[in-house]
């Protein structure tokens, strides 16, 4: 056994180590006496020293000798071994006693057997638990077999405060010459726990006799790992310490469960595990154990090549009780375990950094780079790179894994070999910048300058385990444009809409496209507005004397009307969008400015229908997000059939309530109204239908209403916008639609009563009606007092207006118009109507109602 280790179960259990092998079935002595010293792990009382039988087979050893036959044995009739080819007699040279060191745990349950046979007759012998090979605490087994094995008699005693529970029973065996008693039991240890001389004594004063052979005693095996740490380099795939301790007999396959309970690596990018979880087993096959076997955990490392410094595992086995093994010290008896273990990874990859930065200007830069791969998300090595600028003056990482904050590192394949970038300068570009080199071979930082060219070599001699390397490429554009694009809109004191100045509180409009072209199709380069409005074109090495544009693309909802030649010698031209001009040779151009405005709204779309003779409004609101005039005109009303009886009219909506007051003057056609910046004006169309005489039901009428506007510009070319809305009013027959009935429920009432009024509504129009939308005026001089929702097409809204419900499923009450419901409730202004919104499905000839209290003022 090695230093500092247990002892869980008999070793050498029938004693064929080492001689087994060694003595040929030929020999004509078969037996000898051998120091116990080569009978590992056997201790002997017996101080005679070794015979010369065996000395041909190899060293006797040093020690009490052991008594060892082999084959058939020296007698006859022979006397053959119960397994294997070896026995031992007890009885050497004097009446002897064998024994092992077995670290035993009180209270364990233990099993075991062994086979015993007398000599020449009955021989006794005693199986015992002592302190060593002549001290007796507990006797397990007493037992007498004959020279044919048959058994004589046995005993199997407790002994208070050593053993209990004590059971044995014996079998003959016979195979031929082979001929054993087989004894077997099992009892609990009581005493202390310690390394304990497990003995088989001969009993009487004979010098030979007592046959032992194929020894086994059985408890739990003791596991534990066999360090509280270890560390290798992330190359190493199977760590090799901690792995698993175990000491003792397994005689079926036992699982060893792990847990990873902790550290900085991560599970499926650092490492794995037999399962992919954080649990997992290690199976035990079947063996006799001593503390010099291990076992792997399983775990495998990950070598990514990645320099991210180094990483922990950190791992428990599982020390339930019921387990089929112990948790305890293979070093010292009844000692605490090593339970838990730390793993250290120590990265051993090189790294390099990427790093992109471009002034005044933003663009697409390509490298080729060798003994890297660039592209983490794939298994391939590429060796080519975009990196697109985003930012002026900001470090752009090399690729786009987001999970990493910072720069992220770019995989070096080997290393001890050169790397080398290679940039591929654009036109109108120069190049800068360092790679600097620390960590491994290099303690301090060496800085390795980028060429003119694009190119860097980091020598072999950099690329060392450990080390990181940080390359900084800077752009410059040789010559350039710049200016901004913002909104000309006169915002705040001092701003002075459309005059191509920045002024007041007018803002930079961001992700605009700047483009420098040839004035046709041709875009020599590219750039897009920052959050300040301001943008950088690179003059990609066009020659002196090449005409060129500075053209812009609106956003989405934005207008052009001013803007800026600045030092280009020539004037924005606002019809074109763009500033053309001649470039010089070497030289720079600033304040090429663009001013735009939002779009002006006017809105919305209307569509309704209504019987001869009715009169419907339609409400539309035209907002100006610059200065200048507008004027409203009907642009196109046309009838189908073809009806001149239909007759429009616009009205100015003084208030913006969406309703004819009564006293809203009438627009006059095609007169300027001056408008400012983020203002509404409102509009009512309204639209008269003739006579049942000469339009029909689906007869439609379509109104287009135009909103002219007038850019004030301070100077220069005129800028003017349309917009248009649509208006259509479609005749139905009032026996094939929605009917609104409405009733109160007093045709007196004094100030201060509460009225209640019903609305009953039916679908006659031969189909079902979805999005149905009912509104009713407050009579004046009332005040709202409550109202109910009721599910489309339901009549659940009782007489008591305490008990009403005011919003379902899919109905919404709200004050018509924009106005609170409250407002609506307290009886401001006149004119407020309340509105009831549903949606769903009202099927033909279905109806339902809804109902509102108000208050008579008093």
């Amino acid at each position: 056994m090695p230093i500092h280790a247990i002892q869980r179960s008999f070793l050498n259990n029938g004693f064929e180590e080492v001689w087994g092998s060694r003595i040929p079935a030929s020999d004509s002595k078969k037996w000898c006496w051998v120091g116990e010293s080569t009978v590992p792990p056997w201790n002997s009382t017996d101080p005679t020293s070794p015979n010369n039988n065996c000395s041909s087979y190899g060293s006797l050893g040093s020690g009490n000798i052991i008594e060892l036959w082999f084959h058939n044995g020296p007698i006859n009739p022979p006397v053959i071994a119960r397994d294997g080819v070896t026995l031992a007699e007890l009885n050497a040279n004097q009446p002897g006693t064998l024994g092992q060191s077995i670290c035993i745990l009180q209270g364990e349950e233990i099993t075991w057997k062994l086979s015993h046979r007398g000599r020449t007759g009955n021989d006794n012998m005693q199986f015992f638990i002592g302190p060593s090979l002549t001290q007796v605490a507990a006797v397990v087994l007493d037992a007498i077999t004959s020279k044919t094995g048959v058994p004589v008699s046995h005993s199997c005693p407790n002994t208070p405060g050593y053993v209990s529970n004590s059971t044995c029973s014996v079998s003959a065996y016979a195979n031929g010459d082979s001929k054993w008693a087989d004894y077997s039991g099992s009892f609990t240890w009581d005493g202390p726990s310690g390394d304990l001389l497990t003995n088989f004594k001969a009993i009487g004063s004979g010098t030979t006799g007592n046959f032992l052979d194929e020894v086994y005693f059985y408890l739990k095996p003791v596991v534990e790992f066999s360090a509280l740490s270890g560390a290798e380099a992330e190359s190493v795939v199977t760590p090799t310490a901690p792995v698993l301790k175990l000491v003792g007999q397994v005689d079926s396959p036992i699982n060893i469960q792990i847990t990873i309970t902790g550290g900085t690596a991560k599970l499926g990018e650092d490492y794995t595990t037999p399962t992919g979880t954080d649990t997992f087993t290690v199976t035990i096959p079947v063996g006799n154990y001593d503390n010099t076997h291990t076992f792997e955990t399983g775990i495998e490392v990950i070598n990514d090549k990645i320099k991210e410094g180094d990483e922990t595992i950190i791992m428990q086995v599982n020390t339930d009780p019921g387990n089929p093994y112990i948790v305890s010290s293979s070093g010292t008896c009844n000692t605490a375990g090593v339970t838990t273990a730390t793993y250290t990874i120590n990265d051993d990859d090189a790294d390099l950094h990427l790093i992109k930065n471009t002034a005044l200007a933003t663009g697409e830069f390509n490298f080729t780079l060798t003994n890297v791969d660039t592209d983490l998300t794939t298994p391939a090595n590429e060796t080519t790179a975009t990196i697109t600028t985003v930012a002026i003056g900001t470090d752009t990482e090399f690729d786009a894994d987001t999970d990493t904050d910072g720069t992220q590192a770019i995989k070096v394949a080997n290393v001890g070999t050169d790397i080398t970038i290679s940039e591929t300068i654009p036109p109108g570009w120069a190049v800068s910048g360092s790679c600097d080199v620390v960590g491994g071979s290099k303690p301090t930082t060496e800085s390795i300058p980028i060429n003119t060219d694009g190119t860097v070599t980091i020598p072999a001699a950099n690329v060392t385990l450990g080390s990181s390397t940080t390359c900084t490429y800077n752009n410059t554009p040789n010559t350039s444009i710049s200016g901004r694009v913002f909104e000309d809109s006169g915002l705040g004191t001092g701003g002075k809409a459309n005059n191509g100045l920045q002024d007041g509180d007018e803002i930079g409009i961001s992700g605009v496209t700047v483009e420098l072209t040839d004035c046709g199709a041709t875009i020599h380069s590219s750039a897009t507005t920052d959050d300040n409005g301001d943008y950088t074109l690179v003059i990609p090495g066009l020659g002196d004397g090449t005409d060129v544009c500075v053209k812009e693309t609106n956003l989405a909802n934005y207008f052009s009307i001013s803007g800026s030649g600045g030092d280009s010698g020539s004037t924005y031209d606002v019809d074109n969008d763009y500033t053309s001009f001649t470039l010089a040779a070497d030289t720079s151009y600033t304040g090429l400015n663009f001013g735009d405005v939002i779009v002006n709204g006017f809105s919305p779309d209307h569509s309704a229908q209504g019987e001869a003779k009715a009169v419907l409004y339609y409400a539309h609101t035209f907002t100006a997000m610059s200065d200048g005039t507008v004027k409203f005109t009907i642009d196109s009303d046309v009838s189908t059939p073809d009806n001149p009886d239909w007759t429009t009219q616009l009205y100015k909506d003084s208030n913006c309530n969406g309703m004819f007051d009564g006293d809203e003057p009438e627009l006059l056609i095609d007169i300027d109204i001056p408008r400012e910046t983020d203002t509404n004006y409102c509009i009512l169309v309204k639209q008269t239908i003739p006579d049942s005489d000469s339009v029909s039901n689906n007869y439609k009428n379509v109104v287009t209403i135009k909103a002219h506007f007038n850019y004030y510009i301070p100077s220069g070319p005129s800028r003017s916008s349309d917009l248009y809305v649509t208006d259509t009013t479609t005749v139905i027959d009032p026996l094939t639609r929605v009917v609104l009935n409405k009733a109160v429920n007093k045709t007196e009432a004094y100030p201060g009563d509460i009225l209640l009024y019903t609305l009953t509504y039916t679908n006659n129009t031969g189909g079902d009606v979805t999005a149905l939308k009912i509104q009713d005026a407050i009579p004046n001089y009332t005040t709202l007092d409550k109202w109910c929702c009721a599910e489309l097409g339901a009549k659940t809204c009782s007489d008591t207006p305490g008990d009403w419900s005011t919003s379902t499923a899919n109905c919404t009450v709200t004050c018509a118009y924009g106005t609170t419901l409250t407002a609506c409730a307290s009886g401001q202004g006149s004119g407020l109507r309340i509105q009831w919104e549903f949606t769903g499905t009202l099927s033909n000839n279905t109806e339902g109602d809804i109902k509102y209290s108000i208050k008579i003022d008093e």
